[in-house]
């Protein structure tokens, strides 16, 4: 394959957390050759953000109604834009912001939720991948970069990319906050 897929997969029991990992050349692709990864990817988070939910005293029919947030959708336009007009390395470092972020609030959130809401593992599964997996994912990302900015240009636009990230991300919580607390 011609690019870098990863993801981390989880079986959830009573007794233990599994961490594997996965890349997409160990994954049967199917018949066009390809893997929607991210349509897996998004569900699986999907599943994971409804048992943080749940765990906080949500209902399975909030989750039928909700909708995004306006900095929610500022986050997954910007995704999709640097995806579809972006180079590469560009890409690359609005994800790789992103994810070295989330390990850093994955930390917060699994305090947190333990001191203050005493919430068990299971609940925080969200939590605990995101802070493993993505500190792998960020050294993968900076390494790609580094490898792939051939210009001055390119090293322009990739440092654009994080910033704008970096104030995106934040906004976010914001939002978040404001919305909810």
């Amino acid at each position: 394959m011609d690019f870098d897929e990863s993801f981390t997969d989880l079986t959830v029991d009573d007794s233990e957390i599994e961490v594997t990992h996965f890349t997409a050349d160990s994954v049967d692709l199917d018949t066009r050759g390809s893997i929607d990864l991210t349509a897996f990817v998004s569900s699986y988070k999907n599943l994971l953000r409804s048992t943080f939910g749940l765990a906080l005293g949500l209902k399975e029919e909030d989750f039928a109604d909700a909708t995004q947030i306006f900095e929610c959708q500022i986050h997954s336009a910007r995704t999709v834009y640097n995806t579809l007009t972006g180079i590469p390395p560009q890409n690359r470092a609005s994800a790789m912001t992103s994810e070295s972020m989330v390990c850093r609030y994955s930390e917060e959130f699994l305090n947190a939720g333990r001191k203050h809401y005493g919430l068990s593992d299971h609940d925080l599964i969200f939590f605990t991948t995101h802070m493993v997996a993505d500190i792998e994912h960020t050294a993968q990302s900076a390494d790609l970069i580094a490898r792939m900015v051939k210009t001055p240009r390119e090293e322009r636009l990739v440092r654009e990319s994080a910033k704008y990230m970096v104030r995106i991300k934040l906004g976010k919580f914001d939002g978040i906050y404001r919305e909810y607390s």
